[in-house]
């Protein structure tokens, strides 16, 4: 119910069917040939990007209804890793802040791990991949070391890319 140009500005808004909904185009497409990169303000307005703004509130009680943290039980007996990387510019990183403060002051989850930092970028991945990249890498570690063996690379070196 909200007109897309309170929400997009040029040229997402002109394209948004085409490159979006079309489902023709890749991520990295859209993101750094039809848009010109990552940064949300080169596709949201300055509405969308206010936080406190009415637009923005109505934006996010539509997404709250797809929040994990409204409404999930999470299992207490499980491990959960949460890895994020401080310059992520896709998804910002109080998102996982966020996540660990429901699980661990919330719900009492001490069983509950954040790790955040700045990876860099690694073999020309952006940030928001790089970030992914250790997070696969520290769960198949977490694996290894709950089933006794030993990983079958180091975390921090990640050459083998």
């Amino acid at each position: 119910g909200i007109p897309r140009e309170r929400m997009f500005i040029e040229p997402v808004l002109s394209n948004i069917d085409e490159w979006v909904l079309s489902k023709r185009y890749t991520r990295t497409a859209i993101d750094e040939d039809l848009i010109g990169g990552l940064e949300i303000d080169r596709f949201m307005t300055a509405e969308m990007l206010d936080l406190n703004s009415e637009l923005s509130q109505r934006v996010m009680e539509v997404l709250d209804r797809d929040n994990l943290c409204k409404g999930w039980t999470p299992l207490l007996n499980e491990h959960i890793l949460l890895v994020h990387h401080d310059k992520d510019i896709t998804v910002p990183v109080a998102n996982a802040e966020n996540m660990y403060a429901f699980l661990h002051d919330e719900w009492g989850m001490r069983n509950v791990e954040l790790t955040r930092r700045d990876y860099g970028s690694v073999a020309g991945l952006t940030t928001h991949d790089t970030g992914a990249v250790y997070f696969v890498v520290g769960a198949v570690n977490k694996v290894c070391q709950k089933l006794g063996i030993l990983p079958w690379f180091n975390p921090l070196d990640l050459r083998f890319l």
